[in-house]
């Protein structure tokens, strides 16, 4: 996917009326963030929005089928996509 393309589905998620602004609220003070479950920092980000979700109560909708098996524990916390994606 090209930035041009990633910009226009993000421009479309923006203007569904489901969309809502969540705040950074997130303080790595706080230790919300489950490193445990990290097997390296490249999942740093992938699991800081994890933690979001789950502090505003939130799923966190994803591609990534091992991040959604990390949290499989943890009932509609993250949510797994299937089929085809951009």
């Amino acid at each position: 996917m090209s930035p041009d393309q990633a910009f226009g589905v993000l421009r479309r998620f923006l203007a569904d009326s489901r969309h809502r602004f969540v705040s950074d609220d997130l303080s790595c003070a706080d230790r919300v963030v489950r490193t445990d479950l990290m097997g390296g920092a490249n999942q740093v980000t992938d699991h800081y929005l994890v933690a979001l979700a789950r502090q505003h109560r939130l799923s966190l909708a994803t591609f990534d089928e091992p991040l959604a098996k990390a949290f499989a524990g943890e009932a509609g916390l993250v949510l797994l996509l299937r089929g085809t994606h951009p």
